[in-house]
C-alpha cells in the first residue's frame, strides 16, 4: 500500500480476493480502491474478509463494509465513496482492479502520488497508461494530449478512451506514439468523481447520497436498498468515458494484467 493510512475499496465477486502471485509466490491482496488520505482505513468486499482481516492485521472488522451484491463497479464505487465522503469529503481516491499484479509496490507508490497530485484540482479524474510494446487487442487504450509538464513520472491531457481494438488499428495505435493501454487504475478527488457523477450519471449519484444517508443513519436494509437502485454498469461507462477533465500518468512500474487464475 501507498501510506499506513489508505484506504481500500472494491469490487471482489469471488474469493481470489487473496491469491498466491509474484515470482516469489507471496499473498496478494486484491484491492479495488484506494484512498491515501482518508484517515480510516475501509475496505469493500464481498468474499475473502476474513482472508483480508488475516493478511491486513491493522483493519479491524468495522473498517471492512461488504458489498451487497455484486453490481458491476458503478455501485461499487458509489459505495466506497458514500462510507469514504462520510469521514473525509476531500479525500483522494483511487480505484485499482482487482486482477493485475503491479510493481514494485515502492514504484507504484510513486505513481499513484503523481496521480494524488494532479487530482488534487478538484477537477481531474486522472487514469494510468502502460506505453505498448506490441499492438494489443486484449486492451483498451487512452489516447495522450498535450503533456501536462516536466514531472516524473510523466503525465498528459487524456484525449479519450478506445475500446479493445483490431489488430490493424491497435498496429496504428502503437505506430503513432500517441495511445497507451488503459490499466484501468484512477485517482480522483471526491469532489471531482460526485461532480462528473451529478453531470453524467444522475442516477448513481442519487444512489450515493441515498448511500451516505443510510450509512449515516446506521441503516444496512437502506444501504442495500440504495446499493440496488443504482444502475448496474462500470464507472467506466457511467462517467469515465463522458468525464470532462481527464489526465493520464505513465505507468512506470511492472504491470501485468492477469485477468484469469490460468494466467498466474
Amino acid at each position: 500500500m501507498v501510506q499506513d493510512r489508505a484506504c481500500l475499496a472494491g469490487v471482489v465477486a469471488h474469493p481470489e480476493v487473496v491469491v498466491s502471485a509474484g515470482r516469489h509466490g507471496e499473498h496478494r491482496v486484491r484491492p479495488a480502491v484506494l484512498a491515501p488520505d482518508s484517515p480510516d482505513p475501509q475496505a469493500v468486499l464481498d468474499a475473502g474478509v476474513d482472508a483480508i482481516l488475516a493478511l491486513l492485521p491493522a483493519f479491524s472488522p468495522a473498517q471492512v463494509i461488504v458489498e451487497p451484491e455484486a453490481r458491476d463497479t458503478a455501485p461499487c464505487v458509489g459505495l466506497a465513496l458514500a462510507k469514504v465522503t462520510s469521514i473525509d469529503p476531500d479525500a483522494t481516491v483511487a480505484i485499482l482492479p482487482a486482477d493485475q499484479v503491479i510493481e514494485p509496490p515502492a514504484e507504484f507508490g510513486r505513481m499513484l502520488a503523481r496521480g494524488a497530485a494532479i487530482a488534487r484540482d478538484g477537477q481531474t479524474l486522472v487514469t494510468f497508461g502502460v506505453k505498448p510494446s506490441y499492438p494489443a487487442t486484449g486492451y483498451g487504450y487512452i489516447e495522450l494530449g498535450a503533456a501536462l509538464d516536466e514531472q516524473t513520472p510523466r503525465g498528459f491531457a487524456a484525449n479519450g478512451f478506445r475500446e479493445k481494438p483490431d489488430a490493424a488499428t491497435a498496429e496504428q495505435f502503437v505506430q503513432s506514439g500517441r495511445f497507451w493501454w488503459n490499466t484501468g487504475v484512477v485517482v480522483f478527488s471526491a469532489v471531482a468523481m460526485r461532480a462528473q457523477m451529478r453531470r453524467h450519471c444522475p442516477e448513481l449519484d442519487a444512489a450515493v447520497d441515498a448511500m451516505q444517508e443510510a450509512l449515516g443513519a446506521g441503516d444496512e436494509r437502506g444501504v442495500q436498498a440504495a446499493f440496488q437502485s443504482a444502475p448496474k454498469t462500470s464507472i467506466d461507462f457511467a462517467v469515465m468515458e463522458k468525464a470532462d477533465a481527464l489526465a493520464v500518468v505513465e505507468c512506470t512500474a511492472m504491470w501485468d494484467d492477469v485477468g484469469s487464475f490460468p494466467a498466474l
